[in-house]
């Protein structure tokens, strides 16, 4: 009899649970959404196919099944996707309307994924958000990044470095692994990025001793590192900037370069 009591005693509603999951997450609003997606965070959407083809995708997001979730981001796991290097990595669960996101965000804190958190309203309270007209693809963010740079060439990034600009390569170690390292560049997680450069954080590197030091971003393919350098901007490094077509981009370059024999 009194186990039954004790058992009933620790019986918790789908609202408490919800309650107590969101207790430990730092929410995020969903016009901070698009900030996040700019300084590096996974966002990643659980909706199922049916409610996508219905309401649209979520640019910038990758798609994962809520059934496999979990797997696919512990960095402990043997199927976890590239983009988790560590258990720092910030990443944010969009579902169709808050509610499951956030039983999902705690289990991933639960694997040691503190960063972890969930979208407030969901899919429908972004989706409310924007009307029609301001609706941007990543492609239409990308292009907005990318109009407020001064992108340079591969042929110019060797003079950048003589004249003693910070050249920051954020490829993840598969890559630079595979493809060979840049030459005289800082190699920097794209996660703590803006903690390593911003003059402010108690956490930079020495190199950045003010807001009006040249910086350079070299990612893959020239993509992701314009998003990074416009977020590096909105910190106040106002000379920030990337390289077009990435490291991609510089390797075709060297290759037009060998003479012919």
């Amino acid at each position: 009899m009194s186990t039954d009591i004790g058992a009933a005693s620790e019986r918790r509603s789908i609202n408490e649970v919800l309650t107590a999951a969101r207790a430990r997450l730092n929410r995020i609003e969903p016009t901070e959404l698009e900030s996040e997606l700019a300084r590096g965070a996974i966002i990643v959407d659980t909706r199922p196919v049916e409610q996508r083809q219905r309401d649209g995708e979520l640019p910038g997001a990758l798609v994962i099944n809520r059934n496999v979730l979990e797997w696919r981001l512990d960095p402990a796991s043997e199927h976890h996707i590239p983009e988790v290097t560590d258990h720092g990595v910030r990443i944010v669960i969009v579902c169709n309307e808050g509610f499951q996101s956030s039983l999902t965000a705690a289990a991933l804190q639960d694997l040691g994924l503190h960063r972890a958190t969930d979208l407030i309203g969901g899919f429908q309270g972004w989706l409310a958000l924007r009307q029609p007209s301001e609706r941007r693809s990543i492609n239409e963010v990308l292009a907005a990044a990318r109009a407020r740079l001064d992108r340079i060439e591969p042929t110019e990034l060797e003079g950048e470095l003589a004249s003693g600009a910070i050249i920051v390569d954020t490829r993840p170690v598969e890559q630079r692994q595979r493809d060979g390292e840049l030459p005289g560049a800082l190699v920097i997680d794209r996660n703590i990025l803006e903690w390593r450069l911003d003059p402010a954080s108690e956490h930079h590197i020495p190199e950045v001793t003010d807001h009006g030091v040249r910086i350079v971003i070299v990612c893959s393919e020239g993509y992701n590192s314009s998003l990074a350098a416009a977020a590096l901007q909105d910190l106040g490094l106002h000379r920030a900037t990337d390289l077009i077509g990435g490291f991609q981009g510089l390797m075709a370059l060297r290759q037009l370069e060998i003479p012919k024999s």
